[in-house]
């Protein structure tokens, strides 16, 4: 079975995109976070995500849940990042508050 792809709306930013992605899937988890989980995004200059780690322990806990190894996640960059690529920092909190920003 070929993995699955998800492409983000090309009229967004870069950024944008990953939030609302993960905003969304975040969601449909309906987990209670006892504390924040963080992730670290690598984005290559095609758009294609080649690293989302967990930078701590719970957030190791929901990983796959969030990011399944069977996805494949491409985005349209936004012409800065098509370059250089892009490095994200992914923050989740207890409230469900989704947040992502440049690393």
């Amino acid at each position: 079975m070929a993995p699955a792809t998800i492409t983000a709306q090309p009229q967004l930013n870069t950024v944008n995109q990953v939030q609302r992605y993960f905003q969304s899937k975040w969601q449909a988890q309906g987990a209670d976070l006892l504390e924040p989980i963080s992730y670290e995004i690598q984005i290559s200059t095609n758009g294609d995500v080649v690293s989302f780690s967990a930078l701590n322990d719970a957030a190791q806990q929901y990983r796959d849940r969030l990011f399944p190894t069977d996805v494949q996640f491409t985005l349209e960059p936004s012409a800065p990042y098509r370059t250089t690529g892009l490095s994200l920092r992914l923050n989740i909190l207890p409230n469900g508050q989704v947040t992502v920003f440049e690393n």
